[in-house]
Parts: structure tokens; C-alpha cells; sequence
């Protein structure tokens, strides 16, 4: 990973809607929050719905919470320094966003 990779809010990211209308109208606790700062220095609230482990790297998904309607977003998390990358590969996405829909029963 390099630091272009860093979380950017102006890559694309192939985003996947999800099938829950409730997710944006559902409470949301402290402890599910993150703030990102992007490279520009702005601070984005996301909600964070699932961490997990896939071919030993760490993901998080997470979903905006002013824009939920744009879906899921996968970061991968880098062990040393707890960045965020975004994930923008679409076979990468594609494969992430099944093993969250298991683990979710979706």
C-alpha cells in the first residue's frame, strides 16, 4: 500500500447498495462511528457496520453517514499504523462484499 492509496473522497469506489432500507433510519451508538479525514483535510462520519479478516489482511465496511444511499465502502486496515485504504479493485470488492453478505445472512 502506498499513500496514494490513502483514503481519498475523490476515487471512485464501485458501490454496492444494500438491500436494508433501515440501515440509514437505525440508531446509531458512539461506538460505531469513525471520523476519516481525507487528503483535502475534511473530516467524513462513517458508520461502521463490520470488521473482519479475509485472506489475512483486515477490512472494515462502513457506509457514510451523510450519503448512505451510496452504499458499502471496504477499507482495508494496515496492522502497523491503523490507516484506512480504500479498497477499488472491483474483483476485490465484488469478493468482500459476499463474505460480508455471509457473514450477515444476506
Amino acid at each position: 500500500m502506498s499513500d496514494n492509496d490513502l483514503f481519498d473522497i475523490n476515487e471512485t469506489v464501485e458501490d454496492f447498495e444494500t438491500d436494508d432500507t433501515e440501515l440509514a433510519a437505525r440508531d446509531m451508538d458512539d461506538d460505531s462511528l469513525v471520523t476519516l479525514e481525507d487528503e483535502e483535510g475534511n473530516e467524513l462520519d462513517f458508520e461502521m457496520l463490520d470488521i473482519f479478516k479475509d485472506s489475512g489482511k483486515q477490512y472494515v465496511a462502513l457506509i457514510s453517514v451523510d450519503k448512505p444511499e451510496e452504499g458499502v465502502i471496504f477499507f482495508e486496515v494496515d496492522a502497523k499504523t491503523e490507516d484506512y485504504y480504500v479498497v477499488d479493485d472491483p474483483a476485490e470488492i465484488e469478493r468482500l462484499f459476499k463474505v460480508y453478505k455471509e457473514r450477515h445472512g444476506s
